[in-house]
């Protein structure tokens, strides 16, 4: 997560000065606290987005309060859902690899 935010911060220093053009990440920790389950808050900023990233290593996420899914599941199940009504968001998968020991 710490490597794509200084990959965002790169890219954004060579093409918004010749463009109009960037690219704002935003993670979880991110959106604003407010009134309501925290990852209905998160969902709000999600369902803006142009692109999903998905970073995972050695598990899931923990409980969104919704019917036993993580915040990563819900995210990347409203994510999947509006990407097959409308087209967007793109979405993108990372998977750090786990080595022997920890499997």
């Amino acid at each position: 997560r710490h490597a794509l935010r200084d990959v965002v911060e790169k890219i954004n220093a060579i093409f918004s000065k010749e463009t109009e053009w960037r690219i704002e990440l935003l993670g979880w920790e991110d959106t604003l606290p407010g009134a309501g389950r925290p990852q209905e808050l998160i969902n709000a900023d999600l369902d803006k987005a142009d692109l999903f990233i998905g970073c995972l290593w050695q598990r899931w996420g923990s409980s969104s309060g919704n019917d036993g899914k993580t915040g990563f599941e819900e995210e990347f199940d409203r994510s999947l859902e509006r990407r097959a009504k409308n087209g967007s968001p793109e979405m993108w998968l990372f998977f750090k690899d786990v080595d022997a020991v920890t499997r």
